[in-house]
């Protein structure tokens, strides 16, 4: 994958191509590539590409640099299924997964577990996927979004009947990576930790 504009953008994109984007090539840490949660043509400019750290060689091939930190992932992959996105998020963290956000009950969520059963016309957004648990019956996945931190229960989180498909997010493959151990140590090295 060459080209990082394949990726997506707020309209859509492929969490398992960045992925596979970010193992060929790295990519710039928060630091030099600060998350805006806004569409660039929000600010009339180019694409997120051309806003990333780089340097361009006099023949306009460009590389990423970065004064602090190059984040590589040493593999990545996809899971389906309730069992295997459970034993994923227990042996590596984290998952992307897709769902449907369009509905009622995700859009206006503030609490609570949302048992959403409707059967929607496909996925419109990832999230993450961090957890799984069981609150009077019911079981549900623990997730967070990017809508910022007053969204959901808090900094973004929400839970989701699991199990069911809520919200389609049981029906396409979720997706995960690992960071390099050249990225766990550079971060390591660049923090104190108390």
């Amino acid at each position: 994958m060459e080209d990082a504009s394949k990726m997506g953008s707020c309209w859509g994109g492929s969490d398992l191509l960045a992925y596979e984007y970010i193992h060929t090539n790295g990519i710039t840490d928060e630091s030099c590539m600060p998350y805006e949660g806004v569409d660039a043509s929000n600010w009339g400019e180019d694409a997120a590409i051309a806003r990333m750290c780089r340097v361009c060689d006099r023949f306009g091939k460009c590389s990423y640099t970065n004064a602090t930190t190059m984040v590589n992932v040493s593999k990545y992959g996809s899971v389906l299924g309730e069992e295997d996105m459970m034993a994923e998020i227990l042996h590596r963290g984290p998952i992307a997964c897709s769902l449907y956000a369009h509905s009622e009950s995700f859009e206006n969520y503030h609490g609570g577990i949302i048992q959403d059963r409707t059967k929607y016309p496909g996925t419109t957004h990832v999230v993450a996927l961090v957890g799984w648990g069981i609150q009077g019956g019911v079981k549900f996945w623990v997730g967070r979004n990017s809508f910022g931190s007053v969204w959901g229960e808090g900094y973004g989180f929400f839970r989701l009947e699991r199990g069911v498909n809520s919200l389609n997010i049981e029906q396409n493959a979720c997706n995960w990576a690992v960071p390099s151990d050249e990225t766990i140590q550079s971060i390591i090295s660049h923090n104190t930790f108390s």
